[in-house]
């Protein structure tokens, strides 16, 4: 009978424990969701800045297709330029056709010999073929050679902008990034030897050269332990490793509130206490709603919020254990006292 009984009971306690697990269920999955919500708005902004990139980079493209068009157009018209060969003619003293004077005429004994210079200039003026228009033809291609060679100039300037605005981006994103990460970092090891009292953790790169290609490792040395992979710890040691995290995240980049679901299921009554004073201390600048069954935990709360359910109704009381203890010791002292 002793036995039965024994049986029913941790049959009603395991029934208990099952009960309180379907309850936080859906909290549980609204923070799944959350966090599914959250990852994909972090994807939706990695891809915008991807498409971005990748729209830098067909502009870069499109200006080097456009420069070496440029270019080949520049050494057409510098070989058609080459072809022609003028003199210049615009320095040159314009000759005045002679006139004779009556004496040089009467001197001229031989007329013929006039109209066979005469034959003779125009038999040479036919053969040197003067084109007047060479030097209108030579000025307009001058003039576009000069044209695409300014278009050429502003395409390859605005190339090198796209160029340097691009380069710019990646160096600021870099470097903001490695201090960011610098600093979550120390605070990583600082907050770690504070919640394990010697413990060690470290965030290391994949790829130092190009930290967004492969992604960050996380190692962590319990005390009295090796280096290990955060996840091949316990579920203790994951717990602690991943609130040192998220303080060191804090300490970077503060957030107002923060809502934690029994992260001290798994911890011990030590840990607990050293968790719990931490977080206290932090609640300075931001505000933490954290679920525990853990009493070390929940006593050192500034509001005390129980749930519990009475007629198919759930309800809730909110206390301040602070007021609690303090009207504790005062009913203990005047108990002493009498």
């Amino acid at each position: 009978m002793e036995q039965l009984s024994t049986l029913e009971d941790r049959a009603a306690e395991v029934m208990n424990d099952c009960k309180k697990a379907e309850d936080s269920l859906p909290e549980v999955q609204q923070d799944h969701r959350s966090v599914l919500q959250e990852i994909k708005a972090i994807q939706e902004e990695e891809h915008s800045l991807q498409k971005e990139a990748l729209s830098i980079r067909l502009k870069i493209e499109q200006l080097d297709s456009h420069v070496a068009e440029h270019q080949s157009k520049i050494k057409y018209w510098q070989k058609e330029i080459s072809k022609i060969s003028l003199h210049s003619i615009e320095n040159e003293q314009v000759e005045e056709l002679p006139v004779l004077s009556q004496e040089e005429l009467e001197a001229i004994k031989d007329p013929n010999i006039i109209t066979s210079q005469i034959a003779l200039l125009e038999a040479q003026c036919h053969e040197m073929k003067p084109n007047l228009g060479a030097i209108a033809e030579f000025n307009k291609k001058e003039e576009l050679y000069l044209k695409r060679v300014a278009e050429l100039d502003e395409i390859t300037n605005e190339r090198d902008n796209f160029r340097q605005a691009y380069e710019d981006l990646r160096k600021q994103r870099l470097n903001e990034f490695m201090a960011g990460f610098n600093i979550i970092t120390n605070k990583l090891k600082e907050n770690y030897q504070m919640l394990t009292l010697g413990g060690d953790a470290e965030l290391e790169l994949v790829d130092s050269l190009d930290p967004f290609s492969e992604g960050i490792v996380f190692s962590v040395r319990p005390p009295k332990k090796s280096w290990k992979k955060i996840f091949n710890l316990s579920g203790g040691e994951k717990t602690l490793s991943s609130l040192a995290l998220v303080f060191a995240l804090h300490h970077y980049k503060p957030t107002p509130l923060y809502f934690m679901d029994e992260i001290d299921a798994a911890l011990d009554f030590k840990n607990v206490s050293i968790v719990a004073f931490y977080i206290y201390e932090q609640t300075k600048n931001a505000q933490f709603i954290i679920i525990s069954l853990r009493n070390n935990m929940f006593e050192i709360a500034d509001r005390l919020i129980g749930i519990y359910k009475t007629y198919n109704t759930t309800k809730s009381v909110a206390t301040n254990p602070k007021v609690i203890a303090l009207k504790g010791l005062a009913e203990l002292g005047s108990v002493g006292c009498s």
